[in-house]
C-alpha cells in the first residue's frame, strides 16, 4: 500500500492511497468471514455502523474528485 500527501488545496485536504494486490481474485472476491472479523474488530455494532455511515457520507461529499484505475506494469 502506498498512501502520500500532495500538497492541500485551499478547501480541503488530499491524500492518496495506492493499494496493490498480488493476485486480483483477492481484491475481486469476497471474503466468507468478512461479517464474523468486523464484529470482532469492533464489538460495538451500533457505533460501528454509525462510524462507517459517517465515512461513506464525507465520500460522497468528494465524489467530484477522481479516481483512477492504475493497472501496474509486469
Amino acid at each position: 500500500m502506498l498512501v502520500s500527501t500532495p500538497t492541500p488545496s485551499r478547501s480541503r485536504n488530499h491524500d492518496r492511497v495506492t493499494i496493490t494486490y498480488k493476485h486480483s481474485t483477492v481484491a475481486t472476491t469476497a471474503n466468507p468471514e468478512e461479517e464474523s472479523l468486523i464484529k470482532q474488530l469492533w464489538p460495538d455494532q451500533e457505533t460501528y455502523k454509525r462510524e462507517e455511515q459517517r465515512r461513506f457520507e464525507i465520500l460522497l461529499a468528494h465524489w467530484d474528485l477522481p479516481v483512477t484505475d492504475i493497472t501496474p506494469s509486469k
